[in-house]
């Protein structure tokens, strides 16, 4: 069987203005207090809805899931990992799933890769899947911006707001 059928891989992008005042119920009560803890809480909570819908997408051949059905926290060092909770997520883990999310230009996108457990050693392959959806996200970022730049006021030399911080945070990779 080719490998790649057996991975599945989910995308979502989303305005962050939208989660100014979220939809709460989507969301379990472990991600809701870390949303509102930080600095910009509409980007956290957009970014994880953005990963919730990834993580649905990437699972859709194996299961259907409910937005309740996937919790997205951050690890210790920031890092977010989603989990399928409750009835489905009882038990031994059937799925390794990971994720990324991203914020800029007033956007947020998530990506998410899903793998059968039996696949688990695999995580090369893995790794290189992920990252070339990551780096395929990436640019449609850094397009979105560009076009909000060619948007900008024709009067000024500042680019957009949003414009500016994507191409910043390309010189962090």
């Amino acid at each position: 069987m080719n490998a790649l059928l057996e991975w599945g891989v989910g995308v979502d992008l989303e305005l962050i203005d939208r989660f100014v005042a979220p939809p709460l119920a989507a969301y379990t009560r472990t991600e809701i207090a870390q949303c509102r803890a930080q600095a910009e809480p509409a980007e956290s909570f957009a970014g994880r809805w953005c990963a919730k819908e990834a993580v649905i997408k990437a699972v859709s051949k194996w299961a259907r899931l409910s937005l309740r059905d996937v919790e997205v926290l951050a690890d210790a060092t920031g890092r977010p990992r989603a989990e399928i909770v409750g009835r489905l997520g009882a038990g031994r883990p059937v799925l390794r799933i990971e994720v990324s999310i991203a914020h800029g230009a007033g956007l947020a996108i998530a990506i998410a890769t899903a793998t059968p457990a039996e696949r688990l050693g695999n995580t090369t392959e893995m790794a290189g899947l992920l990252s070339t959806a990551v780096l395929r996200e990436r640019s449609s970022l850094r397009d979105m911006a560009t076009r909000a730049s060619a948007q900008s006021d024709p009067r000024s030399d500042q680019p957009a707001e949003g414009a500016q911080q994507i191409r910043e945070g390309e010189q962090d990779t």
